[in-house]
């Protein structure tokens, strides 16, 4: 994570501040309902996960290539025994 340093903080500040609105929920006076709605967003994504992942393609394991498949939306599947390669997938782009 060294060369990508910057965006980890970042995400996790926003991590924090994610936990943070969840802790003040659960103080709320419902805190049921608030939770609920806290919580909708990630329900939603996860009921649209996987998106459409196409066809497996075996990449080298390079910083560059992984970049561009995080980059694409794209997700690793494996991870081959000698550590050159890895599977991943791609998410459709439906046009």
């Amino acid at each position: 994570m060294a060369g990508n340093a910057v965006p980890v903080r970042e995400a996790l500040e926003r991590l924090r501040e994610r936990l943070d609105e969840v802790e003040r929920a659960l103080e709320s006076r419902d805190p049921v309902r608030e939770v609920r709605e806290w919580a909708i967003e990630g329900h939603k994504a996860r009921l649209a996960w996987p998106p459409d992942p196409g066809r497996p393609q075996e990449v080298p394991v390079r910083p560059d290539t992984l970049l561009r498949l995080g980059r694409a939306g794209g997700w690793i599947t494996t991870v081959a025994p000698d550590r050159r390669t890895v599977t991943g997938f791609l998410p459709v782009r439906n046009a």
